[in-house]
Parts: C-alpha cells; sequence; structure tokens
C-alpha cells in the first residue's frame, strides 16, 4: 500500500471523530483518483464496520460518553454513505452504472458487521457483497434493491420496528435468509427470487407479507417461525415449496396463491391462527401430512393438479367452519396426540378420506356427513 492510505487508514483509529471523518474523506479521494486503490479502501471500510458498536441512546450514560458515541454513529453512517455512493452504485434496471462506481472488481464483506437504520433502496447491491451474521439496528429498506450472484444474509439480524426488502429482486443462482432474525413487520412484497430461495429456521417477530412474490427456484422455508399475521396471498412458486414443520403463529393466508412445483410440502406444520388457502392452485402434490390447524382452515375453490395429494393425520379443531379439500373431512377424535392447548371443551378430529371410511365401515362422527 502506498504511504497516502496508510495515512488515511491510520486516521480511522484516532479518538477524535473529526480525525475519523477526514480520514474517511482522504479514502474516498484516493479511491477517486487510483483505482488500484479501490480494493484496500472498500476493506477498510467494512472491516469498520464490524467493530463493537455502542447504542449512543443507552440508559445510564454520561453527557461525555453519549457524545462520543454519537459522534462514533456519524462516522459509520457516513461510511454506510461511501458504500452506497462507490460499491451499490452498478448497473440497476437497464440504467448504467453512476459515474462514482467503483467496479465489480471489490470484496464487500459485511460479516458480523452492524448496520444502523441502512437505506439502499433502489440500488444495485454490489454483487461481492455478502451480510452473513450482519446486525441490522433500527428500519431497515431496501425496498427496490436488485441483487445478482449469490446474496446471503445468513443468520442475519433485523432488530429494527420495519424491515423491507419490497420489489426487490434476486437474479443470482440463490439466496440464503437461513436462521435469519426479523424482529418487527417484514415486506418481501412483489419480490422476485430467480434462483434458490433459502428462509428455512428463519424467524419472523412481526407481521410478514410475501404477497405478489415469485419464486423461480426451490423457496426452502422448512422449520421457519413467522410469529405475527403473515401473507402470501398471490404468491407464484414456480418450483418446489418447503414449509416443512413451520410453525404459523398468527393468522395465515395463502389465498390465491399459486404452488406450481412438482411438491408443495406442508408437512408438520403448526396453523395457530385461521389459515386461508381459498383459489390457491397447487400444480403438483401437496403434501400436508401430520400438519396441525389450530384455528379454522379453509381450501375453498383451490385447485390440486395431482389426485394423490396428501393430507394424512391433519388434525384441527372439530365444529369450526373449515372447508377442506373435496374427498377429506374432518373425524371427530377423543384422544388426539399433540392437541394440548387447544382450550376448555375443544374437541380436536383428524382428516380423513371419505372413500377410506366407506371401504374401512368407519362409525365415528365426521364432519360432513350423516355419520
Amino acid at each position: 500500500m502506498n504511504e497516502p492510505y496508510r495515512a488515511a487508514a491510520d486516521r480511522l483509529d484516532d479518538d477524535n471523530a473529526v480525525e475519523r471523518l477526514a480520514g474517511l474523506a482522504a479514502l474516498q479521494r484516493l479511491g477517486q483518483s487510483e483505482p488500484a486503490q479501490r480494493p484496500a479502501i472498500v476493506e477498510a471500510w467494512c472491516d469498520y464496520l464490524r467493530r463493537p458498536f455502542l447504542d449512543p441512546e443507552a440508559e445510564g450514560l454520561g453527557e461525555r460518553e453519549r457524545a462520543d458515541r454519537r459522534d462514533e454513529l456519524e462516522v459509520r453512517h457516513r461510511i454506510q454513505w461511501l458504500l452506497r455512493e462507490h460499491v451499490h452504485s452498478g448497473p440497476y434496471r437497464g440504467e448504467p452504472a453512476s459515474p462514482q462506481y467503483w467496479g465489480d472488481e471489490l470484496e464487500v464483506d459485511l460479516a458480523r458487521a452492524t448496520l444502523h437504520t441502512l437505506d439502499l433502496s433502489f440500488r444495485s447491491i454490489h454483487p461481492r457483497a455478502t451480510f452473513p451474521g450482519a446486525r441490522f439496528l433500527g428500519d431497515t429498506v431496501f425496498t427496490g434493491a436488485g441483487f445478482g450472484e449469490y446474496a446471503s444474509f445468513f443468520k442475519a439480524v433485523f432488530s429494527g420496528d420495519s424491515t423491507s426488502f419490497r420489489d426487490s429482486t434476486f437474479t443470482g443462482e440463490g439466496m440464503s435468509f437461513d436462521g435469519a432474525t426479523f424482529a418487527g413487520e417484514t415486506s418481501f412484497e412483489q419480490s422476485s427470487f430467480s434462483g434458490a430461495a433459502w428462509f428455512s429456521g428463519a424467524v419472523f417477530g412481526g407481521r410478514t407479507s410475501f404477497e405478489q412474490s415469485s419464486f423461480s427456484g426451490d423457496a426452502w422455508f422448512t422449520g421457519a417461525v413467522f410469529s405475527g399475521r403473515t401473507s402470501f396471498a398471490g404468491a407464484v412458486f414456480h418450483s418446489d415449496t418447503l414449509f416443512e414443520h413451520a410453525t404459523f403463529a398468527g393468522d395465515t393466508s395463502f389465498r390465491t396463491t399459486s404452488l406450481r412445483g412438482d411438491d408443495a410440502w406442508f408437512e408438520g406444520v403448526t396453523f395457530a391462527g385461521r389459515t386461508d388457502f381459498g383459489e390457491a392452485f397447487f400444480g403438483g402434490m401437496a403434501w400436508f401430512e401430520g400438519a396441525m390447524f389450530r384455528g379454522e382452515a379453509r381450501f375453498d375453490a383451490a385447485t390440486f393438479g395431482d389426485d394423490d395429494n396428501r393430507f394424512d393425520d391433519v388434525v384441527a379443531p372439530y365444529g369450526a367452519s373449515h372447508v377442506w379439500p373435496e374427498g377429506w373431512t374432518l373425524v371427530r377424535e377423543s384422544d388426539v396426540e399433540g392437541s394440548a392447548g387447544g382450550g376448555r371443551g375443544v374437541f380436536w378430529g383428524r382428516l380423513t378420506l371419505l372413500e377410506d371410511m366407506a371401504e374401512n365401515g368407519f362409525d365415528e362422527l365426521a364432519e360432513d356427513g350423516p355419520w
């Protein structure tokens, strides 16, 4: 590294925030004039964002300490702005790259970085940007953002009241939010995923929406937890869809959702609130074996491309206003394993094929017949 780089980078370690800001400005000027220095400069910026961050609004701080932390936050916001201008400014939805763009040959390693009120809306996220284990403090906005290659948010934590990936596009071979945590309201509405989409083990703490989103590759939500109201209404899944053993704690809508892949897996899923699959389309096999509906379940006007769908051992409250797929009925059972928590006076039933009841001479009460 040349002397101007070392001198500017050393200023990032100064105790005085004014000096740190001056160091950032010097690095920016150096990157503009000497393209060969850009990878090292971006690495220094990302490295700074991985440093420990202390909340300036924490309780019990003295005036001096609070002021120092606020100054540090200003430095971090400046780095985020520099990355926005020079790194996340490539070609975007048919438009050419910004004149300020520093090129594709950068490594933008934001693993375990702390990012505060990050706004990269309507930006082309650098193709080599990765965010595994990153902490996003405050509201985070990726609305309209474009992601290429492989986007990784593995085990990232979004702790703000709102996180938006609305209208974002993921055009690479895949992207991962496996194990990610979203504390507040989360939107992926009208987003498109060209490759595999991984949300296995993700935790959504507030209202969550994937309405009108499009998944071209396999979509994995295995073991995901949705704590608030959740909607996939109008979403289109062109390949296999996997929600095995996921938990939906609030009302859930898959109304008018199109699941066009060979398999849609909902085995062992728990639906705690009202669940709506009305007018949904299943192009291949629908697997709901062992799923539990604790609230009303509706499959009115849902269509199935495969006659051999699996709803065996589905459990739901008996007597509620359910609408099941054609050929299935709820049979009352006095003791359904795993049905604890239904509340006093709640009777449980298990889905059974009507033809199986007829063949086996089943004489217990069913929901939809004269038995």
